[in-house]
């Protein structure tokens, strides 16, 4: 049964005031797998395309996921929590600070940047972890991952959040892998003066 964290109340205090207005465009998913808690997938939306990797087991509110731009296959750590009603305009809507923690390793410290899309109910939150390479490293091969949302007012409690890692380290190789084989086009098998794409995907593990 998935847990529900309380992060209603904690994404309502972001704003002052929402509005329902209608849904935007939403990705197509296409190869999509299951390695326990964590998933992958393909992602399109006309010609931009992306991979991810994503527990969607543990929270019905909150996930954790790791995008793999087509174009860089360079990952990206995000957030993603969900209100209870429609959001009026896309924006940046607040800067706060996270601590991640896997298992007992090392503490790192990050700033969630929370964004809305106007017309959907998600707030995107974008991590922005120093040591981004290490951290996917330990979740490879971790257990748990624990988050800690900062309070970003006198009159707030910080928020926890705990998922599970089983699967996370298949849904992320399987989610790079995919990436650098779309870069791998014909034209790289003729060219000797270098490797193609500078394996910039697989430099994260």
């Amino acid at each position: 049964m998935l847990k529900v964290i309380l992060v209603r109340s904690f994404v309502a205090a972001l704003f002052f005031s929402f509005s329902v207005v209608a849904q935007s465009a939403s990705y197509n998913a296409d190869k999509g797998r299951d390695h326990g808690a964590w998933s992958s997938l393909k992602l399109s939306l006309g010609n931009y395309r992306f991979y991810r990797a994503i527990n969607t087991s543990d929270y019905s509110d909150l996930r954790v996921l790791l995008d793999f731009d087509a174009e860089k296959c360079e990952p990206e750590l995000q957030v993603h929590m969900d209100s209870s009603t429609s959001f009026a305009k896309s924006e940046t809507i607040a800067l706060t600070d996270l601590s991640i923690r896997v298992d007992r390793k090392p503490i790192h410290e990050a700033l969630y940047e929370a964004t809305s899309v106007s017309g959907e109910r998600t707030v995107y939150g974008y991590v922005l972890a120093g040591s981004l390479p290490r951290l996917i490293s330990e979740m490879r091969l971790g257990r748990m991952l624990r988050l800690k949302f900062a309070p970003f007012r006198d009159d707030l409690e910080p928020v926890y959040a705990e998922l599970s890692l089983n699967g996370s380290r298949a849904a992320l190789d399987r989610a790079a892998a995919m990436c650098k084989q779309e870069q791998v086009g014909p034209e790289s098998y003729f060219d000797e003066s270098s490797e193609a794409n500078g394996g910039r995907a697989e430099d994260y593990f």
